[in-house]
């Protein structure tokens, strides 16, 4: 047994301090809510896509499609909700809802740790040092800053392993490692935040080629290398084929992949030479925790999850001491792997800096012209201090004295409870019964129709800004905030919203989203809504708005309310809304959205009437009749029957997103589905009794599918035969 302890004790303590940092998360049975601005991204994204993804587990099903979000939203295509990644896979089909949101964190620092610590080992670091490099990288703002963004930091924590197998590689000259990277990298991209993937793999790419330089190999050699790299990396897409091929679906929907504005990506959330103080005290530029960190503000100050350099005071001691130390010895004598690493530190950083230093104009070409953030390159500088920071503990230890390893456990300990000094106290956390039950306003809608929400962000605001989450009082606010049934969130109480929120959206949506609120607006304490906005609700089946300003428009009905202190949130029921299906004999053609807003805008024109296409159709202009029916006989997530019975032609509406990958067929026979009202679908309909059916089938996403299945089974026949021969080695020469 002390034998056993003697080898495994640094993943032990690993998993000790993992779990005693998340404890409060289990007793009592708890949730994190830390709030952003405007929203928080675990109440108003992790936790409802994490839902759908369990319900599809459960089902065994995908999440292609929920209805709940926006008018329709492509779940799967977003990526972020990670529903192929493993460890997803096996928590949250295995547990409930809450504690497998709550093992996703204790998982994913300990895969990071875990990581780390083998990679320091492949570069001979002794157990204390790889200890110290693994808990510096676990606990380091890129992940414990960001336990907002679930999917982020799991994309984050296999960064080191993609490492390791590399590093392992080359050392130790077996298949074996060269093997398992396929199936690493293409975790990677299923954990769904595509910028730490291409981040990562950048550092990546970096490491190989530092490799390849170092290998005593032929010329030839080392092209076989370069070969045997990139196979994997075009392995690793091929296993991930149905994430890529379904997120490409929606990147181009989004306009997202034609790339973004350079100035807009390096000045959004700059990162500022300023902000490198907050390696020596993370909070040295204020908390916003407490609400005493800058204000955010676009091209002028970033936010503190994303701009903190602090790994640890300790670590950052020895790192310079070791550094320095370099400098005494001759070119032949320094360890080439520390020169890497803090060349690929320093290279980090540089990155991250975004305008203030001179490698900007990387991200003015793709993959790099795609994201905002650059900071996020930080990843690579915490694993780069952190693989330095075990190197310098080995270095101390390196004389097997007593003081020395007195000093090594004096640094760990001092390291560890860093950890808990620093960050327990920073991510708001609530009980998740409470949490996770609907807010007293749901009690007063009723039906299907959607909700529309104006207001929250400045409620929101108003206590993140000036005073963070840290008091007791803070949180009690966002917790009755749940009340306007923000989007996303809305799911988690079954009921639908207009608005959705994702890392990337079909811009139909957000187009939806920019006419709903065109001229709505607050008067004086009092919520105006013009004839654009009005129309745009209506439309879209919009029966419900959460507000924080009372309104006096005829067209909405005060039904209920609800209060803390001075703060009132007003649920108004829409008295004029179009149903989730109608009929309408008249059609407008706007082929632009200047004309679409003049059409909406003029007095003329009734949604109950018309309907707006982008194209002529001929259908002959009569009067609806008033016998004429339209009938919701099935609702499913990717499938909707409807029934009809028109006197003459007319256009049967859906107020659902028209979106690629939708089919319809009236009674069996494929017919087209037109986009109607910028972002509803319509069928010309016969008259007579009629079934229209529409169905979810895309193609693209049934194609990926199959490749991945196969991809798989072909991997996994064939790495289970090559570990059958441990000692296959792949020639370097």
């Amino acid at each position: 047994m002390l034998k056993l302890f003697g080898k495994y004790w640094p993943l032990l303590a690993l998993t000790v301090v993992v779990f005693a940092f998340f404890a409060k998360l289990f007793f009592p049975p708890s949730i994190f809510v830390t709030p952003d601005y405007g929203r928080s991204d675990l109440l108003h994204f992790n936790i409802p896509v994490r839902t759908f993804s369990q319900d599809a587990l459960k089902n065994l099903q995908l999440p292609l499609w929920e209805p709940s979000l926006g008018q329709g939203f492509p779940l799967f295509e977003e990526g972020q909700i990670g529903f192929f990644y493993l460890p997803n896979i096996i928590l949250f089909g295995i547990f409930p809802f809450w504690l497998a949101f709550n093992l996703s964190f204790v998982a994913t620092f300990i895969i990071a740790a875990f990581g780390t610590y083998f990679l320091a080992r492949s570069f001979e670091i002794n157990k204390k040092g790889s200890y110290l490099a693994a808990v510096t990288f676990a606990f380091s703002p890129i992940f414990i800053l960001q336990i907002s963004h679930l999917n982020l930091i799991q994309t984050a924590s296999l960064t080191p392993w993609l490492f390791w197998l590399t590093n392992s590689y080359f050392e130790k000259k077996k298949n074996i490692f060269l093997l398992l990277l396929p199936l690493f990298v293409s975790q990677q991209i299923f954990a769904g935040f595509t910028q730490l993937f291409v981040y990562s793999l950048t550092g990546l790419t970096i490491f190989v080629a530092f490799k390849i330089k170092l290998a005593k190999n032929s010329k030839m050699g080392k092209v076989k290398i370069t070969a045997a790299f990139l196979s994997v990396l075009i392995f690793a897409v091929i296993l991930a084929s149905v994430q890529i091929l379904s997120s490409a679906i929606l990147a181009k929907q989004s306009g997202r992949i034609d790339g973004t504005d350079p100035k807009k990506i390096l000045l959004d959330f700059p990162y500022k030479p300023k902000n490198l103080s907050t390696v020596l005290d993370p909070y040295i530029l204020g908390n916003v925790g407490n609400g005493t960190y800058p204000h955010y503000k676009a091209g002028v100050w970033g936010v503190f999850w994303e701009s903190n350099s602090y790994f640890g005071i300790v670590q950052l001691i020895i790192i310079l001491g070791l550094i320095i130390s370099l400098f005494g010895k001759s070119a032949k004598t320094r360890n080439k792997n520390i020169i890497f690493l803090v060349a690929l530190g320093i290279l980090a950083l540089s990155l991250s800096l975004g305008p203030y230093a001179p490698l900007h104009p990387v991200f003015s070409f793709p993959p790099y012209s795609y994201f905002r953030v650059p900071a996020r390159f930080l990843l690579l500088f915490f694993l780069s201090a952190a693989a330095v920071a075990g190197f310098a503990l080995d270095k101390i230890t390196a004389k097997n004295h007593l003081f020395p390893k007195i000093i090594a456990l004096a640094i760990i300990l001092l390291a560890s409870l860093d950890i808990f000094r620093v960050w327990s106290n920073y991510n708001l956390v609530g009980p998740a019964a409470a949490w996770l039950s609907p807010p007293p306003i749901t009690k007063a809608i009723s039906g299907n129709s959607r909700v529309f929400n104006f207001g929250q962000n400045e409620y929101w605001n108003s206590v993140f800004a000036t005073r963070g989450w840290q008091k007791p009082e803070d949180g009690d606010y966002y917790f009755f905030y749940r009340n306007f049934l923000g989007q996303n969130q809305n799911a988690d109480f079954n009921v639908s919203n207009l608005l959705v929120y994702g890392g990337i959206s079909p811009n139909r949506n957000k187009i939806m989203e920019n006419l709903a609120n065109f001229d709505i607006k607050n008067e004086n304490g009092v919520l105006e809504i013009g004839p654009v906005s009005q129309k745009t609700l209506d439309s879209a089946n919009t029966g419900f708005i959460t507000t924080s300003y009372p309104t006096e428009s005829a067209s909405w009905q005060k039904i209920s309310q609800v209060q803390k202190g001075d703060q009132i949130i007003y649920l108004y029921q829409n008295r004029q809304n179009l149903p989730h299906a109608f009929i309408v004999t008249r059609y407008h053609v706007s082929r632009t959205i200047q004309d679409v807003v003049k059409t909406l805008n003029s007095p003329d024109f009734d949604p109950r009437q018309t309907v707006i296409l982008e194209k002529n159709v001929g259908l002959p202009e009569t009067v609806n009749s008033l016998e004429n029916r339209v009938e919701i006989k099935k609702y499913e997530k990717t499938k909707v029957e409807i029934e009809t019975s028109l006197k003459s032609a007319a256009l049967t509406v859906l107020s659902d997103s028209f979106y690629p990958g939708w089919e319809a067929e009236i009674d069996g026979i494929r017919t087209e589905i037109l986009a109607a009202n910028i972002n509803s679908r319509a069928i010309l309909t016969p008259a007579g009794n009629h079934l229209i059916t529409f169905s979810y089938k895309p193609k693209l996403i049934f194609w990926g599918l199959v490749i991945t299945f196969v991809a798989h089974l072909v991997y996994i026949a064939f790495l289970a035969k090559k570990l059958l021969n441990r000692h296959a080695k792949l020639p370097l020469a």
